[in-house]
């Protein structure tokens, strides 16, 4: 899955590059058929690739994905400007060319140099299935938070850059890419730290969670701000861009103490189901996980866009802050009651070869 994954996502960005030739019902037609098998090619790929990672390194979870979370942003962080020059320099095509053949050698360079992953679907646990996994309140929980996360995150694509050049017409696209540049960049320079955090102290994880959606729900009204907090009480100051900055990088920070540990909560929810620590299990977790992600990035728009056109931009962001304090209020319900109906099932993680043999 992750070699083919990379092959074809490749293939596909390749393709897509000789579109401009296309006119009409053609472009329109291949381009959803185009990008709808790579959106599949790039959903193996990294389902496949987290759950190699975290298979490799059981007890460093949240280091790894907050690892990944890095050169993800690193990745956002570097695209526009690459490709920017790309087109510049070579027109439509170029870009396309480029990233379509780093993933075809990436595709090669791993099938070189990845060993082929054991078939460990033996033992005497119970590998289980996908829908086992849904059955469990935690993995349902746990996989709404990766939805609401995610659909917080992309709430602001498609409105906040619109908003600010209206309202401070003075800034330039250089100094709208600086400002995106400093959420991700707060972002992918903290998560290894909270996937640290995550994997050192694993029974502050759900600490984390809510703490982290507190502020992320305290950012949220901090970036227009909110009207209940300048017109109401007052207590928030109105047209300074510098409120919008902070809460970008409040917004970060807290997206990060959140997302960390979403991974090893639903590893721990399949391991303490009785489900066996193997590669089929991560990969369960991983395609749940991916899939709770994508269908927040595809709600978080569509809501904002909604929202803003009927409320405007200031009311659409207290409403998203509310939403986001509102599940921080359902987790902390749902731990509550986990942990008194039942305090012992819960433990500190997947367990290691070395247990294993202990026991």
């Amino acid at each position: 899955m992750l070699i083919g994954g990379l092959l074809l996502s490749g293939v596909c960005t390749v393709l897509f590059g000789f579109l401009q030739y296309t006119e009409g019902t053609t472009f329109i037609v291949l381009c959803f058929a185009i990008r709808s098998i790579e959106a599949l090619a790039v959903s193996a790929s990294s389902t496949a690739g987290a759950a190699i990672l975290t298979h490799a390194f059981p007890n460093n979870v949240a280091k790894v994905m907050g690892a990944l979370e890095s050169f993800t942003g690193l990745g956002l962080m570097a695209g526009p400007p690459i490709g920017g020059f790309l087109c510049d320099a070579g027109g439509f095509r170029l870009p396309f060319l480029v990233v379509g053949g780093v993933l075809l050698c990436c595709g090669v360079c791993l099938w070189i140099l990845v060993p082929q992953q054991p078939d460990e679907n033996k033992g005497e646990k119970k590998t289980g299935s996908l829908l086992s996994l849904l059955k469990l309140p935690a993995i349902i929980f746990t996989s709404g938070l990766g939805v609401v996360i995610a659909s917080t995150t992309s709430f602001l694509d498609p409105v906040l850059q619109p908003y600010l050049a209206k309202k401070y017409k003075y800034l330039t696209p250089t100094h709208m890419g600086l400002i995106f540049l400093l959420f991700l960049s707060v972002y992918a320079i903290l998560a290894p730290l909270w996937g640290w955090i995550a994997d050192t102290k694993k029974a502050a994880m759900r600490f984390m969670i809510i703490t982290g959606l507190i502020i992320f729900s305290a950012a949220t009204v901090m970036i227009a701000p909110s009207p209940l907090l300048t017109d109401y009480l007052n207590v928030l100051p109105k047209n300074q861009l510098w409120m919008h900055i902070v809460g970008l990088a409040t917004m970060a920070l807290g997206i990060g103490v959140a997302a960390s540990p979403i991974f090893n909560e639903m590893l721990y929810a399949a391991s303490d189901a009785g489900m066996e620590d193997s590669l089929v299990t991560n990969g369960l977790v991983a395609g749940l996980y991916s899939a709770g992600f994508s269908i927040g990035e595809f709600i978080g728009p569509t809501a904002s866009s909604a929202l803003v056109q009927k409320f405007g931009f200031p009311w659409a962001t207290t409403a998203l802050g509310g939403f986001t304090l509102s599940y921080a209020v359902v987790m902390l319900i749902f731990y509550i009651c986990d942990y008194c109906c039942c305090p012992k099932r819960r433990h500190v993680g997947p367990s290691t070869e070395e247990e294993k043999t202990a026991d």
